[in-house]
């Protein structure tokens, strides 16, 4: 099958059922710079940071290095936030399965600010925080119809949130202390409400991509800007918190074609019993030497963490060992180059040194 058109689709992510489309604009800059060869890297030794039987973390669905060093897991299995030290050391464990305060139903992020530990609960729409300590401190709720449901911490009192399109826009920066919401973005269609599965799948089936996932986006904050990934059009932008866009770039990742094909023949061959999940990269992370995207693997081909420069131009792949869905999270000490993966399969968190690419 041909390249995919602008109705087309292109991403799902981690749990999320959310396919997407890759689109072309003149406009939009191609992320290969043909100035410098591309690195390629093979990361072949792995060594185990927590298991089950040491840590008591089952199925680590979170794994995030603080900004002191210390490393957070969050596990899906026990709704338990588990802080390490550098040695794989515990440190303190809280959180329980629940919707009181200090409990959880899905938590899916950790980011720290000042003083403050900020977990995410998609399954209830909601932020708890906690002190260094792991004591709780506070709450409050969040609206989102973006990939995941999830919400991107930016401080204490100010997050963003996808729209789904909603308002005519595709995030929304909300400020608690202000009492104030900023909306922006430029949405690839119209917003919808939920799924028509026979529809959807009739879509896919074409190569099309369904109305739903058009404005589906996947946010990540690295101060003082938010990036915006849109996952049906394997574009990411780049926006000041004012809402002014600084760059839009297009992200030609390793896989792209396969997996829409993959996704493409996977559902002429589901008759109607429900959409195919697809995953183009199950997450991103910005740090200060560039961006890192995990992308899953596909057939015999591993999981791969690709680096891009901080302008978005490829510029090194990481391919991991194990199958195409061996790790769902990731993250990076950015001063010791350690990277820790978080695997669902086996419920370990490994950790291994980064390549140091030219």
């Amino acid at each position: 099958m041909g390249t995919l058109k602008r109705g087309t689709l292109k991403t799902i992510l981690f749990l999320s059922l959310t396919i997407i489309l890759i689109g072309c604009n003149d406009a939009r800059q191609n992320t290969r710079d043909t100035s410098w060869e591309i690195q390629r890297f093979e990361i072949d030794t792995l060594t185990a940071f927590t298991d089950f039987e040491t840590h008591n973390i089952a199925q680590p669905s979170i794994v995030q290095v603080l900004q002191n060093g210390e490393v957070a897991v969050g596990d899906f299995a026990q709704k338990s936030i588990t802080i390490l030290d550098k040695a794989g050391n515990i440190l303190t464990t809280f959180g329980a399965e629940g919707r009181g305060p200090g409990e959880f139903i899905m938590p899916t992020a950790i980011k720290d600010t000042p003083g403050t530990l900020n977990v995410v609960d998609r399954g209830q729409f909601k932020v708890s925080q906690f002190s260094d300590s792991g004591e709780f401190l506070n709450s409050y709720s969040y609206k989102s119809a973006g990939n995941g449901a999830t919400a991107e911490v930016i401080d204490d009192s100010v997050f963003a949130v996808g729209t789904g399109g909603r308002g005519g826009k595709l995030v929304e920066v909300v400020d608690l202390k202000k009492d104030s919401t900023l909306a922006f973005g430029e949405t690839m269609g119209e917003a919808v409400d939920g799924i028509q599965v026979q529809k959807s799948l009739s879509q896919l089936q074409k190569g099309e991509m369904p109305a739903f996932f058009k404005n589906m986006v996947t946010l990540h904050y690295k101060e003082p800007f938010l990036y915006v990934f849109l996952n049906s059009y394997s574009i990411l932008q780049k926006y000041t918190l004012d809402g002014d866009l600084v760059w839009e770039k297009d992200i030609k990742l390793p896989y792209n074609q396969r997996l829409i094909d993959q996704t493409i023949e996977r559902s002429k061959q589901m008759q109607g019993r429900g959409i195919p999940t697809f995953a183009f990269i199950t997450g991103f992370r910005v740090y200060d030497d560039g961006i890192y995207m995990f992308t899953p693997g596909i057939e015999d081909d591993p999981q791969l963490l690709v680096k891009l420069d901080l302008s978005a131009n490829i510029h090194s792949i990481h391919s991991l060992p194990g199958g195409p869905m061996s790790y769902l999270e990731f993250s990076i000490n950015e001063q010791s180059r350690d990277l820790y993966l978080g695997s669902f399969q086996d419920g370990k968190v490994y950790r291994t040194k980064l390549p140091q690419a030219r």
